[in-house]
């Protein structure tokens, strides 16, 4: 035990990247530091100083101010006779919520909701996101302009509800009602378990002990989590196209249909397509060019959620209900070339009549003449 205390304090006296000591975000609650320490591993060094590079005040402590705070919690330690310097973690179930809300957001914020700070704003490739943090909880909430939509980590519902009301002024086509989707996360117990997910015997989602990392992994998750609720309007316009092509299907009632509500459904269907596929739920942000640890942690949530292959599902049923309607159209043609051919057939009937009646006429005439000069 003597000799693990004189260690640390070599440690805390001379921190360096290899000891792999870390200092946290601020604490929103008393503006203390936390400290991670983990004298075995540096790849949690690497990832989270790349996430936090581009936050303000964050990283450019000089090595005075580093060592003060490194005292001070070295003074708190030794005064609760606690050893343990790793960032305590909360071991209950709590809710990532996920609520889309408009097509999109105008990204000319003016200001920030009541309770709220500023964090962190993404490049553009994200379509600048933006990181607010609760500063009674520290809690975050990331909001996605491009896609409309939050996702919120432990945020209660009434402070989620401020969010969503400062977002109303910024929605570019708000939806008739919210699409909401819930998870649940946990905060990892032992300081060497990474980010993972769960299905049995419930999902979960586990974040790592570690402030820092959380945040890399509570961004990266969001925004798959973005681009999955995303899929929901697109998802309900393509069951609502399956339902009538499956109405036609069984009653086989296409007489209904007007050539030009064809026309329309057929340029529906290749709007739907265009939006589903040229959209930025198929894209890669750069972003995780740039943190290639976030990108693994991002491709696992989209796995989970299963986009891609929801993509592929819808893409076929646009296909074959566009099929479906081509088949209408055609049969409309057919109809249409029926018709015309019928009043063809009629007006040279009626022109076959008429010649006949006129050569009647003039025999007549004839015949009436001869018996007259009889």
């Amino acid at each position: 035990m003597i000799n693990r205390l004189i260690k640390l304090k070599n440690v805390l006296n001379n921190p360096t990247p290899k000891s792999g000591l870390l200092i946290s975000k601020p604490n929103y609650l008393n503006s203390s530091i936390s400290i991670f320490l983990n004298s075995n591993n540096n790849e949690n060094f690497n990832k989270t100083n790349r996430f936090y590079a581009s936050i303000n005040g964050i990283g450019n402590n000089n090595n005075n101010s580093n060592n003060k705070h490194i005292k001070d919690k070295k003074e708190t330690n030794n005064n609760n006779n606690n050893t343990n310097n790793f960032i305590s973690g909360n071991n209950e179930i709590q809710y990532c919520k996920v609520i889309y809300s408009s097509r999109s957001y105008s990204k000319s914020f003016e200001n920030i909701p009541k309770g709220f700070s500023l964090q962190k704003v993404f490049d553009s490739s994200t379509g600048n996101a933006r990181w607010l943090v609760e500063q009674e909880t520290g809690n975050s909430v990331f909001v996605f302009p491009s896609f409309g939509s939050i996702v919120s980590w432990g945020v209660e519902e009434k402070s989620l509800d401020q969010v969503l009301d400062w977002l109303k002024a910024y929605e570019l086509k708000s939806w008739p009602t919210r699409h909401v989707d819930k998870y649940k996360f946990k905060i990892s117990s032992a300081s060497n378990q990474s980010f993972e997910i769960n299905k049995k015997p419930e999902e979960v989602i586990y974040l790592s002990k570690s402030e820092r990392d959380q945040d890399l992994e509570k961004f990266s998750s969001s925004y798959a989590f973005a681009q999955s609720i995303s899929l929901f309007p697109f998802e309900d316009r393509v069951q609502q196209l399956s339902e009538t092509a499956e109405d036609i299907s069984i009653t086989g009632q296409i007489s209904k249909f007007s050539k030009i509500e064809i026309l329309r459904q057929l340029g529906e269907q290749l709007r739907l397509k265009s939006e589903l596929n040229l959209s930025d739920i198929n894209d890669t942000p750069e972003y995780f060019w740039e943190n290639p640890e976030g990108e693994n942690i991002y491709n696992a949530i989209r796995s989970h959620c299963e986009i891609n292959k929801r993509i592929r599902v819808m893409n076929e049923k646009i296909n074959l209900i566009s099929n479906i309607y081509e088949v209408i159209n055609d049969e409309q043609k057919h109809n249409h070339s029926i018709r015309l051919e019928r009043i063809i057939i009629f007006l040279i009937a009626a022109e076959i009549f008429i010649t006949l009646l006129s050569k009647y006429d003039d025999y007549s005439s004839k015949k009436k003449i001869q018996n007259e000069q009889q």
